[in-house]
């Protein structure tokens, strides 16, 4: 019998997440998990930060995987203020065909494992990206699996509409 992986990925607390991809077998299951929690993650480009060998990435995420809250008005979710760190980094490299688009906040779409993972020894790619933006980020990894995790800096609460 297979795992059932939606029942892996929902959590029914309301506490700050604390996730570290695994290596070996498990390294392309975790970036697929990695993936879902930040899919619709919002962030700054100019917030990125390489420092040596370490790259973290500030995110404003939505908490799929703690499901809806009813609200006064709607169903809505939680959300929470995130970092994504990823090392040893050995190279971080933006694609776009607008290089304007990268002035302002991106959404992500989706979070892959790169080809380099699968053909070159000893190294891995993640790829962040949102072809409906227009944007993809390469990031080279100077291991074949590296060091990534995403934490919640905070603990996740619901979603508030911007009053007009």
């Amino acid at each position: 019998m297979l795992p059932d992986y939606s029942a892996l990925f929902r959590r029914d607390k309301v506490s700050p997440l604390r996730f570290r991809v695994r290596n070996r077998a498990n390294f392309v299951h975790d970036i697929q998990f990695l993936s879902s929690y930040l899919h619709d993650g919002r962030f700054k480009p100019k917030a990125v930060i390489r420092r040596g060998k370490k790259l973290s990435i500030p995110v404003e995420r939505d908490c799929w995987e703690l499901g809806l809250t009813k609200g006064l008005e709607a169903s809505e979710l939680y959300t929470t203020n995130s970092r994504l760190t990823l090392s040893p980094v050995s190279l971080v490299r933006w694609e776009t065909d607008d290089p304007s688009c990268l002035e302002r906040e991106l959404w992500i779409e989706s979070i892959y494992v790169g080809a380099a993972h699968w053909e070159v020894p000893e190294t891995s790619e993640i790829v962040i990206s949102a072809p409906g933006g227009g944007w993809k980020l390469r990031i080279s990894i100077a291991d074949d699996f590296g060091d990534i995790r995403l934490n919640d800096l905070q603990t996740p609460h619901p979603h508030l509409p911007e009053k007009a």
